[in-house]
């Protein structure tokens, strides 16, 4: 049955790791057999190159291995702690999609398919290390890693008189304008505020400051005055804030549907917007085996060898 969906099928995707996938017949090198333009996708946990590549990885455990949720605990004077979200996963399957899409255009040109393997350590790595190899990244090392104002604590939503705000004055623009506002023109020559480099040099003093400042207002004024002032600012939203968020409302990012058995659902549309080919959506997660005898006929399985599947447990009708 597998072979007979490769034969017409462009991208496997799947996330056993090596042993169990060449056990199971779902290597790139047995399907391409079947399939030469096939494209195999293996999102794992870690590279098959690797002394790691039989451990098991779930999100929690590759923020760990890949220094993010020592980063997280760093930034918070505390213990190393997870990111509320799962992180890792969707990091991976956004890589994992990349990579389809150029192995997709590749085939156009050469009409080869190919393997890919997409590895969740070395993929939330390469994307902490973006910002935070900073020394390592000369040899001889220039220090130790880390981005110094991504890891200040002070670095947060800062309190204003009555709640918190998120406020990132940026340019030199930005913080002349600020600090003039809020009545103190002389940080503006401040040397220790005066350019891009001496404000990541003081950031601790400076991140103090503004919260210093910014504890003088309530958060409506403050609101008011950024936009005004044209200086980068967002509130402090709940999750559940994000369901009535006007901005969200206005461009549609919620959407409501009829689901065949648990009625009335609510789901986000797709952020990314086509001008010629929007993205449609035409119903929710299937139903566990939903589509099988669609499939298996369009695969062309008689009547009898679709119940010898059924009666080995190797597929269902939906309930």
């Amino acid at each position: 049955m597998l072979h007979k969906l490769v034969e017409k099928s462009d991208v496997v995707i799947h996330n056993y790791r090596p042993k169990p996938a060449a056990k199971l017949g779902v290597a790139y090198e047995t399907l391409a057999k079947v399939n030469p333009r096939i494209i195999t996708c293996t999102t794992v946990g870690y590279g098959s190159e690797g002394q790691y590549r039989d451990r098991p990885a779930y999100d929690d455990l590759i923020q760990g291995i890949s220094g993010m949720a020592d980063l997280i605990g760093r930034y918070h004077n505390a213990d190393p702690r997870y990111v509320p979200t799962a992180q890792a996963d969707k990091t991976g399957s956004l890589m994992a999609l990349s990579a389809i899409l150029a192995a997709l255009y590749k085939r156009e040109q050469t009409g080869e398919g190919q393997a890919i393997e997409v590895p969740m350590f070395e993929t939330l790595a390469s994307y902490i290390l973006v910002e935070h190899l900073t020394g390592p990244a000369y040899e001889p090392s220039l220090g130790p890693a880390g981005y110094v104002r991504q890891m200040a604590p002070t670095r947060r939503p800062f309190k204003t008189r009555d709640g918190f705000l998120c406020v990132m004055p940026y340019t030199d623009r930005h913080w002349k304008a600020f600090f003039e506002y809020a009545g103190h023109p002389e940080l503006v020559t401040d040397p220790r505020f005066d350019s891009v480099m001496s404000r990541t040099d003081n950031i601790e003093a400076l991140y103090t400051k503004l919260e210093e400042l910014l504890s003088q207002k309530s958060t409506g004024d403050w609101l008011s005055a950024l936009e005004t002032l044209d200086i980068p600012f967002a509130p402090v939203n709940t999750v559940d804030d994000l369901l009535n968020d006007p901005h969200l409302q206005e461009v549609g990012f919620f959407a409501e549907y009829d689901h065949p058995t648990e009625g009335r659902l609510r789901r986000v549309t797709s952020p990314a917007k086509f001008s010629k080919n929007p993205p449609g959506f035409q119903f929710g997660a299937p139903h566990l085996g939903e589509h099988s005898m669609e499939i298996l006929k369009e695969l062309e399985f008689s009547d009898e060898a679709i119940q010898t599947l059924l009666d080995a447990g190797a597929t269902t009708r939906p309930k």
